[in-house]
């Protein structure tokens, strides 16, 4: 697939660019990431290098076409953008950050936009008579992302939130009926009972 780096309307600034991602570009990344998980207020969801580097080596994504950064003339990577085929060709899935200090760009338009043109590439291998969609996930406290893909056509979907509880002293441990006990996660033995 070759997914050409553009749009049929330029709305990015001048003084930046947009490419694919290089394997160099990983720590780039990971501190963008951090540094828009901050200014939204939950540093605890980034990204760190090893994440990204698994993704990026995930064998259902290609860095080439899937994966784009925004950068300076300087070369400081200010957006970044992952794309992947969850499943069928028709369950797509975008994530995309921008650095706070680089907004009213034209980055955030300019990276869905592209993610776009990639999923019209990916939709044309799904069965004729399915359903295509593109799902990606945004903060509800950052107005500016929720504005810019309503421009483009998205609409809410669900909602979740992220829970946390500051413990002063060690949780107890919970009791559970005859039976029940709480294990480990095992993926090999337990993947399929829980899909």
């Amino acid at each position: 697939m070759n997914t050409k780096l553009s749009m049929n309307e330029t709305v990015l600034d001048p003084s930046l660019s947009l490419r694919p991602v290089k394997k160099s570009d990983v720590e780039a990344v990971a501190q963008l990431i951090l540094d828009v998980c901050i200014a939204d207020g939950d540093p605890t969801i980034t990204s760190t290098e090893d994440d990204i580097n698994r993704f990026w080596s995930s064998p259902d994504v290609d860095i080439e076409t899937d994966v784009w950064v925004v950068e300076t003339k300087e070369g400081r990577i200010v957006g970044y953008q992952e794309y992947y085929n969850r499943h069928a060709h028709a369950a797509l899935v975008g994530d995309g950050y921008v650095h706070p200090e680089f907004h009213g760009l034209g980055i955030g338009t300019t990276m869905l936009r592209t993610l776009e043109s990639r999923a019209h590439q990916e939709m044309e291998l799904a069965e004729a008579d399915i359903r295509v969609f593109i799902r990606n996930g945004v903060a509800g406290n950052d107005t500016a992302a929720c504005q810019l893909h309503e421009n483009e056509g998205y609409g809410a979907i669900r909602h979740s939130w992220h829970m946390e509880i500051e413990l002063q002293e060690a949780a107890q441990i919970p009791s559970f009926p005859e039976g029940i006990e709480l294990r480990p996660f095992i993926l090999e033995e337990h993947d399929h009972a829980v899909f």
